[in-house]
């Protein structure tokens, strides 16, 4: 292998990561919008919580079913779900981001296989 191929190889594995790592916080932002639009909740990046809801509650959605959004809380001990009420006048914007969710985590699964064959031998 020349020298060449393998640095083309590290620049794509990085361009890579960079996008990996910028997907994981599209994807707190969009699970975050969801969670304020379903508990009819204003948060700004200024507000004190921001951080918390948007880092240990909001990024725990797994699953929209039902009319329902369903947050895991789960620990290694026991599992543990709560369920929120998806109002009925958000429901399309909440699916509408709900999908693009799903299309984020997609990309993420994809890009993270990618990154686990292709790591950069040390």
């Amino acid at each position: 292998m020349n020298c060449k191929h393998v640095f083309e190889n590290e620049q794509e594995y990085e361009e890579r990561l960079e996008e990996y790592k910028r997907l994981k916080e599209e994807l707190k932002d969009l699970k975050l919008q969801i969670y304020l639009l379903a508990t009819n909740n204003v948060l700004n990046e200024n507000d004190e919580e921001y951080g918390y809801i948007r880092d240990h509650i909001a990024a725990r959605i797994y699953d929209i079913k039902n009319d329902m959004i369903v947050l895991d809380f789960s620990s290694p001990a026991e599992a543990k779900t709560r369920k929120i009420k998806i109002p009925k006048d958000k429901e399309q914007e909440i699916m509408e981001l709900w999908n693009r969710v799903q299309e984020i985590e997609q990309k993420i699964q994809e890009l993270d296989e990618w990154l686990s064959r292709n790591a950069p031998i040390e």
